[in-house]
Protein backbone atom coordinates (compact mmCIF):
# COMPACT_ATOMS: atom_id res chain seq x y z
CA UNK A 1 0.00 0.00 0.00
CA UNK A 2 1.18 2.96 -0.98
CA UNK A 3 -0.68 6.29 0.81
CA UNK A 4 -3.76 4.37 1.16
CA UNK A 5 -3.72 3.08 -2.34
CA UNK A 6 -3.46 -0.34 -2.45
CA UNK A 7 -1.42 -2.24 -4.91
CA UNK A 8 -0.54 -5.66 -5.60
CA UNK A 9 3.70 -4.73 -7.18
CA UNK A 10 6.25 -7.20 -8.49
CA UNK A 11 9.14 -7.65 -5.75
CA UNK A 12 11.74 -7.56 -8.15
CA UNK A 13 15.01 -9.34 -6.72
CA UNK A 14 17.56 -7.68 -9.40
CA UNK A 15 16.83 -4.30 -8.12
CA UNK A 16 18.76 -3.04 -5.50
CA UNK A 17 16.68 0.03 -4.31
CA UNK A 18 14.12 1.76 -6.77
CA UNK A 19 10.48 1.83 -5.91
CA UNK A 20 9.01 2.15 -9.07
CA UNK A 21 4.87 2.73 -10.08
CA UNK A 22 2.82 4.09 -12.94
CA UNK A 23 2.06 8.13 -13.29
CA UNK A 24 -1.61 7.44 -12.48
CA UNK A 25 -0.93 6.29 -8.52
CA UNK A 26 1.94 9.50 -8.32
CA UNK A 27 -1.66 11.86 -9.47
CA UNK A 28 -3.49 10.67 -6.85
CA UNK A 29 -0.77 11.91 -4.05
CA UNK A 30 -1.53 15.65 -2.97
CA UNK A 31 1.00 17.50 -4.66
CA UNK A 32 1.32 17.27 -8.44
CA UNK A 33 4.81 16.74 -10.55
CA UNK A 34 5.90 20.45 -12.01
CA UNK A 35 7.74 20.46 -15.07
CA UNK A 36 11.32 21.03 -13.96
CA UNK A 37 10.50 17.74 -11.46
CA UNK A 38 10.16 15.62 -14.74
CA UNK A 39 13.38 13.24 -14.66
CA UNK A 40 14.76 11.27 -16.96
CA UNK A 41 16.02 7.40 -16.27
CA UNK A 42 16.99 4.45 -18.29
CA UNK A 43 15.86 0.80 -17.98
CA UNK A 44 17.45 -1.95 -20.39
CA UNK A 45 18.59 0.27 -22.19
CA UNK A 46 15.22 2.59 -23.26
CA UNK A 47 14.55 6.19 -21.65
CA UNK A 48 11.59 6.84 -19.14
CA UNK A 49 10.38 9.99 -17.63
CA UNK A 50 9.37 9.90 -13.83
CA UNK A 51 8.75 11.96 -11.01
CA UNK A 52 10.01 11.44 -7.37
CA UNK A 53 7.63 11.41 -3.92
CA UNK A 54 8.48 10.65 -0.91
CA UNK A 55 5.81 8.07 -0.04
CA UNK A 56 4.31 5.52 2.75
CA UNK A 57 4.82 2.11 1.73
CA UNK A 58 3.05 -0.40 4.18
CA UNK A 59 4.01 -4.27 3.91
CA UNK A 60 1.51 -6.76 4.90
CA UNK A 61 2.49 -10.48 5.89
CA UNK A 62 1.08 -13.65 6.37
CA UNK A 63 0.05 -13.68 9.97
CA UNK A 64 -1.70 -9.57 9.25
CA UNK A 65 1.43 -7.86 10.76
CA UNK A 66 2.04 -4.81 9.08
CA UNK A 67 5.08 -2.63 9.12
CA UNK A 68 5.73 0.56 6.93
CA UNK A 69 8.51 2.91 5.95
CA UNK A 70 8.69 6.49 3.92
CA UNK A 71 10.47 6.43 0.64
CA UNK A 72 11.37 8.57 -2.25
CA UNK A 73 9.78 6.42 -5.09
CA UNK A 74 9.53 7.45 -8.94
CA UNK A 75 5.86 7.63 -10.62
CA UNK A 76 6.60 6.81 -14.29
CA UNK A 77 4.93 8.91 -17.12
CA UNK A 78 3.44 6.86 -19.81
CA UNK A 79 3.37 3.67 -17.93
CA UNK A 80 2.23 1.15 -20.51
CA UNK A 81 4.55 2.81 -22.97
CA UNK A 82 7.33 2.68 -21.02
CA UNK A 83 10.25 -0.15 -20.79
CA UNK A 84 9.44 -0.91 -17.38
CA UNK A 85 6.36 -3.17 -18.69
CA UNK A 86 8.27 -4.68 -21.29
CA UNK A 87 9.25 -8.24 -19.18
CA UNK A 88 5.42 -8.22 -17.70
CA UNK A 89 2.45 -5.73 -19.66
CA UNK A 90 0.37 -6.34 -16.51
CA UNK A 91 2.66 -5.17 -13.93
CA UNK A 92 1.69 -2.13 -11.89
CA UNK A 93 4.67 -1.47 -10.39
CA UNK A 94 8.04 -2.85 -8.37
CA UNK A 95 9.98 -2.74 -5.32
CA UNK A 96 13.62 -3.44 -4.69
CA UNK A 97 15.50 -6.07 -2.52
CA UNK A 98 16.58 -3.00 0.05
CA UNK A 99 13.39 -3.78 1.91
CA UNK A 100 13.82 -7.15 2.71
CA UNK A 101 16.27 -5.20 5.33
CA UNK A 102 14.62 -2.15 5.49
CA UNK A 103 11.42 -3.99 6.69
CA UNK A 104 13.14 -7.23 7.96
CA UNK A 105 11.59 -9.48 5.84
CA UNK A 106 11.82 -13.18 5.31
CA UNK A 107 10.41 -13.77 1.37
CA UNK A 108 9.71 -17.15 -0.14
CA UNK A 109 9.57 -17.32 -3.83
CA UNK A 110 7.49 -20.24 -5.18
CA UNK A 111 7.73 -20.64 -8.93
CA UNK A 112 5.30 -23.13 -9.58
CA UNK A 113 2.43 -21.23 -7.99
CA UNK A 114 3.85 -18.14 -8.98
CA UNK A 115 3.38 -16.58 -5.52
CA UNK A 116 5.56 -14.73 -3.06
CA UNK A 117 4.69 -14.95 0.31
CA UNK A 118 6.35 -12.16 2.98
CA UNK A 119 6.96 -12.83 6.75
CA UNK A 120 8.30 -10.48 9.34
CA UNK A 121 11.11 -11.23 11.77
CA UNK A 122 10.61 -10.78 15.51
CA UNK A 123 11.84 -7.35 15.85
Amino acid sequence: MINGISLNADFDTGNPLYKIFPDNVGYKLPRKPKAYEIRLGKHLGIPYRFFVRKVVITMKDVKDVVRALTEPTRFVLLWSKSPLTLVNPNRVGFIGRDILFKLSMIIILDPIQKVTTIKFHIM
